[in-house]
């Protein structure tokens, strides 16, 4: 009796939350992720640990257009379900296969979490912050266009402080910019700045 009273247990409420989880999934398909949110934050609030539930929160988050938009707790979710999925065997991802969920959406997942943070800093363009982007994502499939975009934030500076300091910083920082030879025109035109 004290094993099938245990076996329940364990069982029932697993399958709840595979149960729930689908939910979960179903209506980030239908589009409302508040309630998928409110779906995956149940399941965490029992396992902070759950896999489905923290990728399923890491999506439901990037979705733009929705009050909970948020592309940084998007990565933070990921990253939490990403330090456990480094330990998973093919047993694991068997489990995932019933959300769509595999290694190349999870990438992806990535990807677009990621493009949507640098589409947020392209909002307020901020040389300082295209860095720490860079650190934060060294590998990411985006990280060209920030360099690129804080090459622009930058020349963009140089061109406000418009003094002949500002623009040898800017050269000197980035001497591979598309936005050198007009700086570095204009700086050899006058002896006041850019």
């Amino acid at each position: 009796m004290r094993k099938l009273i245990f076996i329940l247990s364990v069982c029932i409420p697993a399958l709840m939350f595979s149960q729930s989880a689908g939910k979960g999934f179903d209506a980030i398909d239908a589009k409302d992720y508040g309630e998928a949110k409110a779906v995956f934050d149940k399941i965490l609030a029992s396992d902070p640990g759950d896999v489905s539930a923290l990728l399923g929160l890491s999506r439901a988050c990037n979705f733009k257009g929705w009050d909970g938009f948020s592309p940084n707790q998007a990565m933070e979710y990921l990253e939490k379900a990403e330090a456990k999925i480094s330990s998973f065997g093919e047993k694991d991802w068997k489990q995932l296969e019933k959300y769509k969920l595999d290694k190349a959406s999870v990438t992806t997942l990535r990807t677009g979490i990621e493009r949507a943070i640098l589409n947020q800093i392209n909002e307020n363009p901020d040389e300082d912050a295209y860095f720490a982007f860079m650190q934060r994502f060294p590998k990411s499939v985006v990280f060209a266009y920030a360099k690129k975009d804080a090459s622009k934030a930058g020349a963009a500076k140089a061109k406000s402080i418009n003094t002949i300091e500002a623009c040898t910083a800017f050269l000197n920082k980035y001497p591979e910019a598309d936005e050198y030879p007009e700086i570095e025109r204009k700086r050899s035109r006058s002896s006041k700045g850019c």
